[in-house]
């Protein structure tokens, strides 16, 4: 997370938002906050991880202006791969 953060921090055409799919809320969002984080943590109700058919975490999914995924990762990114996807994007 922290890296996809600093893409996000770098970056004006970029938002990140995190999704927690499974696992405890309060503790997602004391996580988040111990990593200075700052991207608001939603709870899905398992609408987004049956749409993405997200079968293991972390999953990160680019989402274009319209919402289309145009991206999908699964595990660790760095903030490198991050931003080579941004780009090839847009």
């Amino acid at each position: 997370m922290p890296e996809l953060q600093a893409a996000a921090d770098a970056r004006d055409d970029f938002d990140l938002v995190t999704v927690l799919v499974h696992g405890n809320p309060r503790r997602a969002e004391a996580a988040a906050r111990s990593r200075n984080l700052t991207a608001p943590v939603l709870i899905d109700d398992g609408s987004l991880r049956a749409k993405f058919r997200v079968k293991r975490t972390p999953t990160t999914v680019l989402l274009d202006r319209d919402g289309r995924a145009v991206r999908m990762f699964v595990g660790a990114q760095s903030r490198d791969s991050i931003e080579r996807a941004l780009d090839d994007a847009n």
